[in-house]
């Protein structure tokens, strides 16, 4: 004859995976913000060297050579601002993973807990409500 082992289901856990899902989508949020500000300030870099390559190809001689080299400076600074933006859309990425992840697993043991007549801790009632409804549709 078989017995099983009866579950120790601890509801605490669902709430530190909440926390794990809403920190990855902090993080998440963080990172497109940093990518988002970067492109802002690319861009604007971007447009003061063209400007200044004009003013080093057009303006007086006196100013030629100085409009070079601020021009060469600002472009030095638009390809670590590019390399900064990769960084932080990759960042972004794993974080979106992350909560993607956690966000599936939590809607999962919602599931279970639900369907099994389990604690769910009262800060999750109204999500692990909306999931047995979906279920059940």
């Amino acid at each position: 004859m078989t017995t099983t082992t009866p579950i120790e289901f601890d509801p605490d856990r669902l709430l530190i995976l909440d926390q794990k899902r809403r920190t990855a989508r902090a993080l998440q949020r963080n990172a497109s913000d940093d990518y988002q500000e970067l492109r802002t300030k690319r861009a604007d870099a971007q447009q003061r060297a063209a400007n200044l390559r004009w003013k080093a190809e057009h303006g007086d001689a006196a100013g030629r050579h100085a409009a070079l080299e601020q021009a060469e400076e600002i472009e030095a600074e638009i390809e670590k601002m590019t390399a900064r933006m990769a960084a932080a859309q990759t960042e972004g990425n794993a974080h979106g993973t992350a909560a993607g992840k956690a966000n599936s697993l939590l809607r999962r043991c919602l599931s279970f807990a639900t369907e099994n007549g389990l604690e769910i801790p009262d800060a999750l009632t109204e999500e692990a409500e909306k999931i047995a409804r979906g279920n059940a549709l």
